[in-house]
């Protein structure tokens, strides 16, 4: 682990991927990637095709894992030791970016396998429903998959990509994010890029598809193909982007993580964090199609009877011996996708019970699934 650690890019290493290294030396412990939920396109890596009512360990990956992207129906996952990308579940659009041998299910590879033809250690990762990217250890990024709206990223009229290809024009990449039709890139100087479909005002640019949404034609020559800077931060250095799920956030929280957030009335708070944006902060929170997820160590979590009325008397899960991290989720339940045994749906953040004894180093959700990162040891 010493040597990767060496061997790689101070810039390209973003804090995520340190502290996940960090805990697994500290802690002589191996990452485990749990997944639960919709199965039905494989993006489960369970082998099958079948749900998960609660969390299941991925086999066929190494135990050092630095980190989990989510697409729709497909999972991305990269190695901090040999610096590869794995990846499983949905490939009608070619956004496995490798071949696949079907069986049974078509279009599906519901085990990971290792995508090639990428020069350098994979750092970093991000998934849509139609593409993915990948982050390497010189800053530069890639694309595959599939885009009429210009996703890829990798120039004009490119929308599809069986296999990696670069996106030009990106340098010193630290973070990816993927939108519905568009994506974001952030890099290590603090400037956004945008590009893709432009509807609704979404690269935070003056460009805007919204009257040319008539016509095929006019949605293809509104779309930007190529990484664009989104000139209107200039000045400000960005440290994080987000994009939230589709037709939903999650409550009480900012579309960007920059300050510290409460998830309001639902009775639980964070305590003690001065700010989301440390390196060493273990908060997590995800948001798929009609569910969401939050972690958090135990002792920064505090619950009250009457989560209207802080004075009330409150309880903790450290109280109750619980250890490790805790996941909470709620949302739509549907296929299992909240990780709580049934397909019953909640209103208000409930306890993953198997999340117990657990550190939590990252988690993503799909559409309809989620990945949960852990250290085990």
């Amino acid at each position: 682990m010493r040597a990767l650690r060496s061997s790689l890019s101070g810039t390209a290493l973003h804090a995520s991927l340190a502290r996940v290294l960090s805990c697994l030396q500290s802690t002589n412990s191996y990452a485990s990637v749990l997944s639960f939920g919709n199965g039905g396109q494989g993006a489960l890596g369970l082998g099958d095709t079948a749900d998960s009512y609660s969390p299941e360990e991925v086999q066929r990956l190494p135990g050092s894992i630095g980190g989990v992207a989510a697409g729709h129906y497909h999972s991305l996952a990269w190695d901090t030791h040999e610096g590869r990308l794995y990846s499983w579940g949905r490939n009608a659009e070619k956004q496995l970016g490798r071949p696949i041998e079907e069986t049974g299910a078509v279009n599906v590879d519901s085990s990971p396998g290792v995508i090639t033809g990428l020069p350098h250690r994979v750092v970093g990762a991000a998934a849509s429903g139609v593409a993915s990217f990948a982050i390497d250890s010189a800053g530069c990024m890639w694309s595959w998959g599939t885009s009429k709206r210009g996703q890829l990223g990798q120039g004009a009229g490119i929308a599809e990509s069986p296999l990696p290809g670069r996106v030009h024009g990106l340098e010193g990449v630290i973070s990816v994010v993927c939108g519905w039709g568009h994506a974001l890139a952030l890099t290590e100087d603090g400037e956004v890029y945008a590009w893709g479909f432009p509807a609704d005002g979404r690269l935070g640019t003056s460009r805007d598809a919204s009257s040319s949404q008539a016509t095929e034609d006019g949605i293809l020559g509104a779309c930007v193909w190529v990484p664009q800077k989104v000139e209107a931060l200039s000045g400000v250095k960005i440290q994080q982007v987000a994009i939230w799920g589709w037709q939903h956030g999650l409550k009480g929280l900012p579309e960007t993580l920059l300050t510290p957030s409460t998830v309001a009335g639902l009775g639980l708070q964070l305590q003690g964090q001065s700010s989301f944006r440390k390196p060493d902060a273990r908060v997590h929170v995800a948001a798929g199609r009609v569910h969401s997820l939050l972690a958090a160590p135990a002792e920064v979590l505090s619950f009250w009877d009457n989560p209207q009325d802080p004075c009330s008397s409150s309880w903790s899960l450290t109280e109750e011996g619980w250890q490790g991290d805790v996941l909470l989720s709620w949302g739509d339940g549907q296929n299992g996708r909240l990780g709580l045994g049934s397909s019953q749906s909640v209103d208000e953040p409930e306890v993953v019970p198997e999340s117990d004894g657990y550190q939590i180093l990252d988690m993503a959700c799909g559409h309809d699934h989620s990945l949960i990162l852990v250290a085990k040891t």
